[in-house]
Formats: structure tokens, sequence, C-alpha cells
């Protein structure tokens, strides 16, 4: 029987993959790290928004978070809402939680979406790439809650959509 040889179609193949990967790696994952980055942002803007009632100061501290991940961002990108309670809610509420409810809301919901063209390295190619991300939090009052822990981190649901975005 022969010995195989040292260089063959397998140990090529899985040469080469391994060096898509390591260029995946290397060109791509740096666009999408501060993408990554801002749902993080978006979930600290949300918390901003349980304490404070004015949404444009939360969306000035979510603009200026923003900016340190050097994307090209601006209020444009963001549309922040606040779900309101009903009116049975409301008057079903202590007396004293009555005003925080009806000037909070119920829940915050904070959408991103950012465009941007990358070149890849080396190969010159330009592509587009879209993204989407909604961070839901709840505003309700609540006398028991560890704010810090519960509303940011036990309530806060993230989701993200990407769409298109191959190289040209």
């Amino acid at each position: 029987m022969k010995k195989p040889k040292r260089i063959n179609s397998v140990s090529v193949a899985l040469a080469l993959m391994a060096l898509a990967f390591l260029y995946f790696l290397w060109a791509v994952v740096p666009t999408l790290w501060p993408l990554w980055q801002m749902s993080g942002i978006m979930r600290t803007a949300c918390s901003v928004a349980y304490s404070e009632a004015d949404d444009e100061v939360v969306m000035q501290r979510l603009v200026k978070d923003g900016r340190r991940t050097k994307l090209r961002i601006s209020k444009d990108n963001f549309l922040l809402e606040r779900v309101a309670f009903t009116e049975d809610e409301i008057l079903a509420a202590p007396e004293r939680l009555r005003g925080v409810m009806s000037k909070k809301g119920k829940e915050c919901v904070l959408r991103f979406r950012y465009v941007d063209t990358y070149a890849l390295p080396l190969l010159g190619l330009e592509y587009e790439l879209p993204y989407e991300s909604k961070v839901t939090l709840s505003l309700q009052p609540d006398e028991t809650a560890n704010y810090l822990n519960d509303l940011v981190y036990n309530s806060c649901t993230c989701t993200r959509t990407r769409s298109g975005g191959a190289p040209r």
C-alpha cells in the first residue's frame, strides 16, 4: 500500500477554508462589532427612559453614547416609542403612581436602523450592509424590583435583523 501524500486535495481544501474563515474574521467582523455594541447602548437608553420622562434627553444621550462606536449616526437612525398605559390600568394603580405611569408609559420600544457601505480589504469590493435592531424594556413601576438587574437584564428583549449585505 502506498503512503498518502502530504499535500492532497483534502489538505488543500481545508487550508483554503481556513484562510477564507480567517479573512472573514479580519474583514467583516470589525464592521459588525460597532453594530452589535449599539444594542447594549440602546438597552442603556431604555433604562434611562425609566428615570427620565423627556424623550429628547434620552435621544441626546443615546446619540452621544452611540457616537463612541464611530458609526455615522444621528437622531434619524432611531425611533423611540413609549407604549402608554390604558385608562383602566392607570385607575387600578395606587394614587401615588398614577402621574408617573401616565408620563413614562408602560414600555420603551427603541428601534435602530443603519445602512452603510463597506469595502472588503485586499479585494476592493464594496458591499452595502443594512442593519436593524429593536430593544424593548418594561417601564412599569414596581416597588419590589431591583431596577438595575430586573429591568435592564431580565425584561429587555433585543432582536436583530440583517438583510442583504452580499458583496457586489
